[in-house]
């Protein structure tokens, strides 16, 4: 089974968003069932509860067909660490894009649970300088044995999840405080508050990105046969309604 949970704002994304973002292309091209494809919370996040708790159902109801396959972009994928530690029962393949937890009413776990054997994570670079202020979860595991990889990549926070944008221009933030970025910078101690990354420097993050994570994809079975990494999910037909679970026949 596969479960994918998108991220914050979704419920109003158009189309030219929702066809985009690595959740729905990955939701999109694999053939494993049951899939169940849940839209992402409100920015407040106040309907999270119902998403985690709807999601939780369709995992237990599902588990019976093997491997279990979650996958989640930014809040949503915290929202799935937090369905797999629930769970407690082994997670095969752990699917996340830049997850942050950002979620004041449920105390989502900030280190992959040890339950899950494999999971890889693509992160947002924070000398891109988008969103700042978001801190991100999953970055360290609870078990050595689980299978961890994961890799830093400089463009926004969309860029991340499969929709990159003109951020510098587009992503609002605040400004004040902004530091004077460095050559190299391994440390990250100069971290801009505002976005650096124009069109193109973002679209090029969402190509690394995909490149990086569709080999472990389909060495670990999430996507069989040989999908583009680079084609779009259809036009979104399904339920915007949080903890709604859209089935993916």
């Amino acid at each position: 089974m596969i479960l994918g949970i998108e991220g914050t704002g979704s419920q109003d994304w158009g189309n030219e968003d929702l066809n985009r973002t690595f959740v729905r292309r990955i939701m999109h091209h694999t053939r494993l069932r049951p899939a169940s494809y849940f839209i992402g919370p409100s920015k407040s996040g106040n309907d999270g509860a119902e998403i985690m708790d709807k999601a939780e159902i369709t995992l237990r109801n599902g588990a019976h067909n093997g491997p279990i396959v979650l996958v989640g972009y930014s809040r949503g994928a915290a929202y799935c660490m937090e369905i797999a530690r629930r769970f407690k029962n082994p997670i095969d393949v752990l699917v996340m894009f830049d997850a942050v937890a950002r979620q004041s009413d449920v105390n989502l776990p900030e280190k992959v649970p040890s339950n899950v054997k494999r999971c890889f994570h693509a992160i947002r670079d924070p000398r891109a300088g988008s969103r700042y202020f978001f801190q991100n979860v999953g970055l360290v595991c609870e078990s050595r044995a689980t299978h961890f990889e994961h890799a830093m990549f400089f463009g926004s926070h969309g860029a991340v999840g499969g929709t990159f944008y003109n951020a510098a221009e587009e992503e609002s933030g605040n400004t004040a405080g902004n530091a004077v970025m460095t050559v190299d910078d391994r440390q990250l101690l100069n971290i801009p508050r505002q976005p650096v990354t124009n069109l193109q420097q973002d679209h090029k993050c969402t190509h690394d990105v995909a490149t990086w994570m569709w080999p472990f994809l389909l060495r670990w079975g999430v996507l069989q046969g040989n999908p583009s990494p680079f084609d779009f999910a259809p036009d979104f037909k399904g339920s915007r309604v949080a903890g709604m679970r859209n089935v993916i026949h």
